[in-house]
C-alpha cells in the first residue's frame, strides 16, 4: 500500500510541473521564444564536430551501386571449370538459388579442401559476390571460405606442388570491383601523374552496364561491410604472398585505400578498417629509399583538406613510425608553400626540416591560406565570411598543422643527435602569438588550440627531461668520454678537484705507497 501510496504522488508531482511548464508556454512571447532559440543557437556546441570529425570526400555513388554485376546477376554455373569430382558438379552446375545454401553447408569447402586446390575462377567469383552482396553474414562465410582456400593453395605449394597457386586479385579486379560499388575510375586515381597501366576503358571492355538497378535494391544500401571483407581477403593473401605485387603496385593499391577510407560515411560511421592491410603493404614494400618520396608525395596529394588528411595520418601504421612522420611533414609543406616542397632524404626524419614551418604556425599568418587550404565554408548561408569566421578558420588549420607537427616529432625513442633540435623546436612553440590570446566564450577554437599547444610543449619537454643524463654535466663541466671510453671518477661527476690528491701506487702496484711519518 506504501508503495501505491508513493506512485499516485509521483503521478501528482508529473502532471503538475507538465501544467507549470504549459503555463510557462503560453506566457512566453514569440520574440522572447526566438531570443532563446538565437541564444541556444549561440550557446550549442553542434558546430564544433567538424574539429573532431573530418569532412571527408564523396568517394561512393550509391546510385551506381551495382550497375555492372549484382548478386542476382552472378552465377557460378557460368564459370568455365570443369568439375574433378562429383562434390564439384554439385556445386559448380548448381541452381543460383541453392548457392546460400552450398555456402552455408560448408559443400565448397568439401569440394575445393585438403589438397583439392580452388579454381582462380571460382575464387574471382566469390570475390565479387562478396562486394556486392547485402547479406552481412553471407559475406562473412564467403571470406572465411576464401581466406581457408588462400591458406590451403600456400601450404600445398610449399610441399612443392607447383600446380597449386594462391589467387591474388590484380589492381585490375580491385578496380572493377569498386567501379561496380559505384567509385568511379577517377575517384580512385585523382592525380594524373600516378595512373594504373590501364584505363577505364579497358575495365568496362565487353561489360554490359546496367541502365537502373532493380527496385528492390535502390533503398538500405550500406557497402562498409563488403569493403571491410575486401581489404580483409587482401591482407590474407598479400601476407601469404608478399611478392604477388610490384611496389610501384603497392603504391597504387595504398592510393585507392585511402581514397576509399576518406568517403564521408565510413569516417562518420567508423565501421571501414584499413589499418591492418595499410600495415601488410608498408611490410611488402622492398625499395623504401625509392619508393618513400613516391609514397608520401601520392597520400598528401590524395586530399586537399588539412582534417582529412590528419584522418589519413592516423590510419597508418605503429610499426612504421616514419612514414607517419616524413608524411606529416610533406603535408605541412603542401598547406603552408602551396605545394609539396619537402623530400624525404632517407627513413629518419630530420627535424631541423620542421622549424621554418613551425615559425608559421601562427594564425594571423595562416588566415592568408584560408582561400586556398579550407575548402568548406563555416558561414552556413554561404554569405561572405566575417572577421570572427576568419579567425576561427585560421585556428582550425593551426589545430591540424599542430596536429601534424605532433605525428612528425613522434619517436618511439628519441635520437640523441635529435635532442638540440627538439629542445629548439620547443622554444619555436613559446615564440608562437597563441599563448598571449585572450580566451572567450565565443571564441572557443582559442582555447582549444592553447590547451593542443599547451599539451605538445609539456610533453616535448617531458621527453627532453627523461634525456637528463646527457645533460648532467653541463652544470660543471662540458665532459666528454676519453679515447678508451671509460667513465670518469664519482668525484669528477660532483664537480670536486680531485687533482691534488694524488694516489701513489708501489712499484708492484700491490697498493699505495705509506705515507712517510
Amino acid at each position: 500500500m506504501e508503495e501505491i501510496g508513493t506512485q499516485n504522488g509521483s503521478k501528482e508531482k508529473e502532471a503538475q510541473l507538465l501544467a507549470l511548464c504549459d503555463e510557462v508556454l503560453e506566457d512566453t512571447s514569440d520574440e522572447d521564444a526566438a531570443q532563446q532559440l538565437e541564444y541556444l543557437r549561440h550557446c550549442s556546441l553542434d558546430f564544433t564536430l567538424k574539429w573532431n570529425v573530418p569532412p571527408g570526400e564523396v568517394v561512393f555513388n550509391l546510385d551506381k551501386f551495382g550497375q555492372l554485376f549484382n548478386q542476382d546477376s552472378l552465377e557460378i554455373r557460368r564459370c568455365p571449370v570443369n568439375p574433378r569430382n562429383t562434390m564439384q558438379r554439385i556445386v559448380l552446375q548448381a541452381e543460383p538459388s541453392l548457392l546460400k545454401l552450398h555456402v552455408t553447408t560448408g559443400m565448397f569447402e568439401l569440394a575445393f579442401g585438403f589438397r583439392r586446390p580452388c579454381p582462380a575462377l571460382v575464387s574471382q567469383f566469390f570475390f565479387k559476390m562478396m562486394s556486392v552482396h547485402s547479406e552481412w553474414g553471407f559475406c562473412e562465410m564467403i571470406l572465411r571460405f576464401l581466406c581457408e582456400t588462400a591458406q590451403s593453395a600456400s601450404r600445398i605449394k610449399k610441399r612443392g606442388n607447383n600446380g597449386s597457386k594462391v589467387w591474388v586479385p590484380t589492381l585490375a579486379d580491385i578496380t572493377f570491383v569498386l567501379m561496380n560499388m559505384g567509385v568511379s575510375f577517377v575517384a580512385l586515381f585523382p592525380s594524373e601523374e600516378l595512373q594504373p597501366p590501364f584505363t577505364e576503358g579497358d575495365i568496362l571492355m565487353n561489360v554490359h552496364i546496367q541502365s537502373e538497378r532493380r527496385p528492390g535494391n535502390k533503398t538500405n544500401i550500406s557497402p562498409e561491410h563488403n569493403c571491410n571483407n575486401i581489404f580483409a581477403y587482401l591482407s590474407e593473401v598479400l601476407s601469404l604472398c608478399p611478392t604477388a605485387y610490384e611496389d610501384c603496385e603497392l603504391l597504387l593499391l595504398l592510393t585507392m585505400l585511402a581514397r576509399v577510407a576518406l568517403n564521408a560515411k565510413f569516417i562518420t560511421m567508423g565501421f571501414v578498417k584499413i589499418d591492418v592491410l595499410v600495415c601488410v603493404i608498408a611490410n611488402n614494400v622492398r625499395d623504401w629509399d625509392s619508393m618513400l618520396p613516391k609514397i608520401c608525395v601520392a597520400l598528401a596529394n590524395v586530399t586537399d583538406d588539412h582534417h582529412n588528411m590528419c584522418y589519413l595520418i592516423r590510419q597508418l601504421p605503429n610499426s612504421h613510425q616514419f612514414i607517419r612522420q616524413h608524411l606529416s611533414l610533406c603535408m605541412i609543406s603542401k598547406l603552408i608553400d602551396g605545394t609539396c616542397v619537402y623530400q624525404p632524404p632517407g627513413t629518419e626524419i630530420n627535424l631541423a626540416a620542421l622549424r621554418p614551418y613551425v615559425r608559421r604556425m601562427q594564425p594571423s599568418f595562416l588566415r592568408r591560406l584560408i582561400p586556398s587550404a579550407c575548402i568548406e565554408s563555416s558561414s552556413d548561408d554561404g554569405a561572405e565570411e566575417d572577421d570572427g569566421s576568419m579567425e576561427e578558420q585560421a585556428y582550425y588549420l593551426c589545430h591540424s598543422l599542430l596536429t601534424l607537427t605532433y605525428q612528425a616529432c613522434n619517436f618511439q625513442s628519441l635520437p640523441v643527435h635529435q635532442k638540440d633540435i627538439l629542445l629548439a623546436l620547443s622554444s619555436d612553440l613559446k615564440t608562437l602569438d597563441l599563448w598571449h590570446i585572450g580566451n572567450c566564450e565565443k571564441r572557443w577554437y582559442r582555447c582549444k588550440v592553447k590547451n593542443q599547444l599547451s599539451g605538445m610543449y609539456t610533453e616535448w619537454e617531458l621527453v627532453l627531461h627523461l634525456m637528463k643524463p646527457l645533460h648532467l654535466f653541463t652544470h660543471y663541466s662540458e665532459w666528454r668520454p676519453n679515447s678508451m671510453g671509460t667513465f670518469p671518477h664519482r668525484c669528477e661527476v660532483r664537480g670536486i678537484n680531485c687533482g691534488t690528491r694524488k694516489r701513489k701506487r708501489t712499484d708492484d702496484g700491490a697498493g699505495p705507497v705509506p705515507k712517510q711519518q
